[in-house]
């Protein structure tokens, strides 16, 4: 397998653990605390991902690969924001979060129109 094949599976993988992530998010199974942390590993790996992409200009290489990964963060960060939304009605501050991932979504989409 080529190094373009393992790095394209590495990002699908990663993809999907990420949006799972998010899905423990809006579960409501943890504690506050642990939803932030969550949200802001989340994140965090979502940035790693595209630096790898950068790094290795998979862009270049798997097209409809990234685009597939960087729409999946933009439908999985939507989602986190609707349920960070849900917290701030029930009084948590965490406009500080919001701006972050609302930032990072329009970052994914620039990323996303640049490639067409």
């Amino acid at each position: 397998m080529s190094l373009v094949n393992r790095t394209s599976a590495f990002v699908k993988s990663l993809t999907s653990s990420v949006c799972a992530m998010g899905g423990m998010i809006c579960s409501n199974e943890s504690t506050i605390d642990v939803q932030i942390k969550l949200i802001n590993t989340m994140m965090e790996l979502e940035i790693l991902t595209s630096e790898l992409i950068d790094e290795y200009e998979m862009y270049r290489m798997d097209v409809q690969g990234i685009a597939i990964c960087r729409r999946r963060y933009i439908q999985n960060n939507k989602r986190v924001l609707a349920h960070i939304e849900k917290l701030q009605l029930k009084g948590y501050k965490l406009e500080t979060l919001k701006e972050a991932l609302k930032l990072e979504n329009s970052t994914l989409e620039k990323q996303l129109k640049l490639m067409y």
